[in-house]
């Protein structure tokens, strides 16, 4: 369910997962660290939060930004797409084809690239541009499609 774009309160990066090292969390505040001494008025918020509170964070976050090293599926950008916000994740990614367009996509090993990424957001009409292509993203993925679906593999796995 979508819900409508409200601004930012404030350049607020929101980053939040379990912690394991596959998060990436490190490499994530060692690029914001840079970012925030060329603009000490930016946020980064990694808390765990239940359900209801995080998903009020996402609704008046500048950007959600996904460091994982690897994202299968990825429902922090799933998230960002709903409330319209821009995101940033790694390209090593299983749903970057369905993705494609929505977000914004980096080698998120690279603490440059991140850094570079959430700069860019900094630029008002690229923040545009990034804001209006996630709240023109579009995906329809229904129950019969996955069924059809499980039953290809079902029969493709039966004629083996």
């Amino acid at each position: 369910v979508r819900h409508e774009a409200v601004p930012s309160e404030g350049r607020i990066f929101v980053a939040a997962g379990r912690s394991h090292p596959l998060k990436n969390v490190e490499t994530l505040k060692m690029a914001f660290v840079h970012l925030q001494q060329a603009y000490p008025d930016i946020e980064l918020d990694v808390r765990s939060l239940p359900p209801d509170e995080h998903e009020a964070r996402i609704r008046t976050a500048y950007a959600v930004v996904i460091p994982s090293v690897s994202e299968v599926s990825p429902n922090a950008a799933v998230d960002a797409i709903r409330f319209g916000k821009p995101f940033i994740m790694t390209s090593d990614t299983g749903v970057r084809e369905r993705l494609a367009g929505a977000g914004i996509f980096v080698d998120t090993l690279d603490a440059e690239a991140l850094r570079t990424a959430m700069e860019k957001l900094f630029d008002a009409e690229e923040y545009a541009r990034a804001s209006a292509r996630v709240q023109a993203f579009r995906f329809s993925h229904s129950w019969e499609e996955v069924a059809k679906e499980f039953l290809a593999i079902i029969h493709t796995l039966c004629a083996s």
